[in-house]
Order: structure tokens, then sequence, then C-alpha cells
């Protein structure tokens, strides 16, 4: 990964995103940037208002409460 490069993160289940900012933290640190997060499941448990904060958007496949 380069400075200038555009990167996306893949997950399967997102819960409050904790771990995934430091997945961000890391990619921003080399000079790129994040597309987006993709998650197959939110857990609607804060991710989504975490990324919005620090501009990152967030598509999920299915939220939690569809699925219940």
């Amino acid at each position: 990964m380069e400075a200038g490069d555009n990167a996306a993160i893949v997950e399967d289940v997102i819960t409050t995103g904790g771990s995934v900012i430091k997945a961000i933290e890391a990619v921003r640190d080399k000079g790129a940037s994040i597309a987006g997060v993709f998650v197959i499941v939110d857990r609607e448990e804060g991710a989504e208002n975490l990324f919005r904060k620090i501009g990152v958007p967030l598509f999920s496949i299915f939220r939690i409460g569809e699925l219940l």
C-alpha cells in the first residue's frame, strides 16, 4: 500500500467497530484513503455512527434487526 491508494475494509460481522478502527488507522498511516467498510452483518451497536464521525461509510448486506 502506498500514499494515494484507495482501500476497502471487508468484515463478516461488525459490532462497535473498535477493531476496524485500528485497520483504518493503519491504512491512513500509510497515506492511503478508505473508500468504505463492507460487512455482511451490522449488529447495530454503534459502528455506523463511529465511522460516520471519521468520514468512512459503512455498507452492510444485512442489519441484525432484519435477521431477528
